[in-house]
């Protein structure tokens, strides 16, 4: 009795089965540990793809901002950010647009155009600004290991934003050339020329950056700087993405505009106008859409802030002594847009000698002749974009590119895309 009860005692303090117990158990918490590494990591793996597919959707979404010509997250820029998901192996996903709902979907491409995914202005500065794309890309991405624990995917998110660079040029002349018989023009900026350039003796031309001809160049001894580019490529017409505004059914007449009370008018559509001898006229803000010129007569004053005016036919026309001091809109559809003729309206645009303008905006003639006299010109930044131009002999036109005023930055975008977010 006294061995059976030792022999029962042994067997009760014997130690050697809990090794393979303790074993098993490691072996079970090892394989979690494996399993939570290595869906951990694909988790890593998958959102660094998501992100450089969230960045390469919104650059190809900002390349089309000219294109959508201000209209928010257009055909040409949600297929675009599409292309670059499927290009980079993803298919099938939901599209969806400023910030709609994007439950109960596997993939989901959202376009914001502007941004708003975070809510407000103090959380991105570019919050509601159509300058800027915003994609985010959303996966429901299954777990490997994780189901085991009850997990059986998580939602991974990348987020981008990019925007258009502002171009580094502010002179573009189309296939009617560039003519300099002298005079001087100062740009804080580059040159286009889509034509041909003649510059004689007596002319000085001088730009901050590239000056670039398509055409021939005949320089008769006039100052150029830097030196001439011959045979650039030549470039679209940076403002061919603007929509034009749509005129009354009838124009309002506002003829003549004569000295004594100053007249003040505000946007419509107009027939012309002519300021006579010493009148002053100022525009309220807005856009102003011309079926006729406005001529401002010797010692007459025009002027307006945040006007952008819209020629069907006719121009703008300054005569002798006259003083003209406009600026273009900072926001909206037109910021930055000053003096536009239509595409079919081919009136040359040609400030009196003696006249003095302040021009701050773009000079649009797509099919007309822009001629500079001794016009001084003090506007905080210009741009000129015409058919062709002519710079008589003392002239003295200065452009600017403190573009500091337009949230946007410059109405002529650069063909490149950045992020910037």
């Amino acid at each position: 009795m006294k061995r059976l009860v030792l022999r029962l005692r042994a067997a009760l303090v014997d130690q050697s089965g809990q090794t393979i117990v303790l074993t098993a158990l490691s072996a079970v918490v090892l394989m979690g540990c494996a399993g939570l590494a290595i869906d951990l990591g694909e988790f890593r793996m998958v959102q660094r793809q998501l992100q450089s597919v969230a960045d390469a959707a919104a650059i190809g979404g900002a390349l089309e901002i000219s294109t959508c010509a201000g209209t928010a997250d257009c055909a040409a820029m949600t297929t675009s950010a599409q292309q670059v998901l499927s290009g980079n192996g993803y298919s099938g996903e939901t599209l969806v647009t400023q910030c709609g709902s994007t439950s109960g979907d596997n993939l989901v491409l959202m376009v914001n155009n502007g941004p708003c995914a975070l809510g407000s202005t103090s959380a991105d500065p570019n919050y509601g600004n159509t300058n800027y794309v915003e994609t985010v890309v959303t996966k429901v991405q299954p777990t490997i290991f994780g189901n085991v624990l009850g997990i059986p995917s998580v939602v991974l998110t990348a987020r981008a934003e990019a925007g258009l660079g502002s171009s580094q040029n502010c002179l573009y002349v189309g296939s009617g050339g560039m003519t300099l018989n002298g005079g001087t023009m100062s740009l804080a900026c580059g040159v286009n020329d889509n034509g041909t350039l003649m510059a004689d003796s007596g002319a000085t031309l001088s730009a901050e950056h590239d000056f670039d001809v398509h055409g021939s160049v005949t320089n008769n001894g006039a100052t150029l700087s830097p030196s001439v580019t011959q045979g650039t490529a030549t470039v679209a017409d940076p403002l061919a993405y603007l929509t034009p505004p749509t005129p009354a059914s009838s124009c309002t007449s506002e003829n003549p505009v004569n000295s004594g009370t100053p007249v003040t008018l505000g946007p419509g559509t107009y027939c012309g106008i002519n300021l006579n001898s010493n009148a002053s006229l100022t525009l309220s803000g807005g856009t102003y859409i011309f079926e006729g010129s406005i001529n401002v007569g010797s010692g007459a004053t025009l002027s307006g802030s945040g006007v952008t005016l819209y020629f069907t036919s006719g121009t703008v026309q300054p005569n002798s002594s006259s003083t003209i001091t406009l600026s273009a809109p900072t926001t909206g559809e037109y910021a930055g847009v000053l003096i536009w003729e239509s595409a079919t309206n081919s009136t040359g645009m040609d400030p009196d000698s003696s006249s003095t303008s302040s021009w701050q905006g773009a000079l649009y003639l797509p099919d007309a002749t822009l001629t500079l006299n001794s016009n001084s010109n003090v506007a905080a930044y210009t741009i000129v974009d015409a058919y062709s131009l002519i710079v008589d002999s003392g002239a003295d036109f200065n452009i600017g590119d403190d573009y500091s005023s337009l949230p946007g930055g410059s109405p002529i975008k650069g063909g490149n895309a950045v992020l910037v977010e």
